[in-house]
């Protein structure tokens, strides 16, 4: 099953570093603090979190629940350089990560190991913030149980979000988030809720998503949610249950795609935000291994979601890096270069197996970690609509070149069929007699 998380990071703006600080410092970091965007709190620290500060509220009205409240104003670059650190510690497990705004992003976590452990060593690296996650077999499913989880502490008015569904039972606290959020102890730790309807299978997932406001049908537009508010729909159980030939009637295209969200059905990959300067592997093993034959095995997968992802994107890259960790030993680390980039996911995970056979290493390994480096683009697969050889199926050769180029060109712009002819091309049919000459045109004889 897929595992898709989402991520909201709060307080990350606000945060400073509390060790080795003055009592007048540390002070001034247990300040209950909110950013505000367009005169609304966008952002919060957790000592306006715990006085109950909601998120979109007017700053007239946080003023009211804490007169005390420090207000800054929202700075987009300020966002981008404290995010450095949770990019730094995410790209150790995968590079797959789309912004949704200036602090949230959705993470694909496949090949990435425990993405419990990944999300809780991401709360870790960010001590003063709140860190709300949710891990879905989807995009929407995954935004949606994290939109769930801080809809009480989230002020609003639209009907169509209301309603505010609980917190989904799958979710948690960590072992470190205390029960009231108050104090400069609370600053020094990161606050995190993990909300994993991945755990509990596709039935879970469907029933939470079914007891849903109608709101919470994202990325359909405002426009579109409202409307099927207007129109008497008021979770997305009614919307799944309603028949999509209907919706298609009154709201076209929109209204199949918000049958198949209602129903749990949402397509939408993570699309990667740029190319890193290397891409990392890592995973943890709950209890070290000593079979050789168990960690090739996990060596070779690691090796082939490595593989995948540098094809997926077209690259390849110079450097491989092998690094394992024995359990109360020194780390080994061992490097393979190549003349020219190479890729492809059987080349790098074979690559992986030859560098551990070289170790012979009996030690009990406790986490193993794989990198490639040096990354360029590479030539992709030469596409081609001809037989490769005599007896090839000619039909399936067509299949799989078509498929490459759905990968290479998405929207379905491609299609199976001749180009479509201009209504150019069909006038000049009529008045050039030699641009179709093998169906008969019309070639006047000269008069006698």
């Amino acid at each position: 099953m897929a595992a898709i998380g989402y991520l909201w990071v709060l307080g990350l703006p606000l945060t400073r570093a509390v060790t080795a600080l003055s009592a007048k410092s540390l002070a001034d970091v247990a300040l209950p603090k909110v950013i505000i965007r367009g005169g609304m709190v966008y952002d919060l620290n957790p000592a306006a979190y715990g006085v109950g500060v909601l998120l979109g509220t007017t700053l007239r009205h946080a003023r009211q629940v804490c007169p005390d409240l420090v207000s800054l104003p929202f700075v987009e670059a300020e966002y981008a350089d404290r995010l450095r650190l949770v990019i730094s510690v995410l790209r150790r497990h995968t590079h797959r990560f789309e912004f949704d705004g200036p602090n949230r992003l959705f993470v694909d976590f496949a090949g990435s190991g425990q993405p419990d452990k990944v999300i809780a060593d991401l709360a870790a690296a960010c001590p003063g913030t709140i860190f709300v996650a949710g891990i879905g077999s989807s995009k929407f499913a995954a935004r949606a149980s994290v939109l769930a989880t801080l809809a009480c502490h989230t002020t609003t008015k639209h009907p169509m979000f209301l309603p505010k569904p609980g917190q989904p039972k799958s979710g948690r606290r960590s072992e470190g988030m205390p029960a009231q959020f108050s104090g400069t102890a609370v600053d020094r730790m990161a606050m995190l809720a993990l909300t994993n309807l991945a755990d509990g299978g596709s039935e879970q997932e469907r029933s939470f998503i079914a007891q849903l406001p109608v709101g919470y049908l994202w990325p359909i537009a405002e426009e579109t949610r409202e409307r099927l508010y207007r129109l008497g729909f008021k979770t997305c159980g009614e919307v799944a249950a309603c028949d999509t030939r209907e919706l298609v009637r009154v709201l076209g295209t929109e209204g199949e795609r918000a049958t198949a969200l209602a129903r749990g059905i949402d397509p939408q990959p993570v699309r990667p935000s740029y190319t890193p300067d290397e891409i990392i592997r890592r995973v943890d093993f709950e209890v070290p291994l000593t079979s050789r034959l168990a960690l090739k095995h996990s060596l070779m997968l690691l090796g082939l979601d490595l593989g995948h992802a540098l094809a997926g994107e077209g690259l390849g890259g110079r450097e491989l890096e092998l690094t394992l960790y024995p359990e109360g030993g020194t780390p080994l680390c061992l490097q393979r270069s190549f003349s020219r980039p190479r890729g492809g996911p059987t080349v790098i995970a074979e690559a992986f197996t030859a560098l551990f056979d070289s170790t012979g290493t009996t030690n009990a390994i406790a986490s193993m970690e794989v990198a490639v480096r040096g990354l360029q683009a590479s030539l992709r697969q030469q596409l081609s609509f001809l037989d490769r050889a005599v007896g090839d199926d000619r039909h399936g050769t067509l299949l799989e070149t078509l498929a490459s180029l759905e990968r290479k060109f998405p929207g379905g712009a491609v299609r199976l069929g001749a180009p479509p002819v201009s209504r150019r091309e069909r006038m000049l049919h009529f008045v050039d007699p030699l641009r179709q000459p093998r169906e008969g045109a019309l070639i006047r004889e000269p008069a006698d």
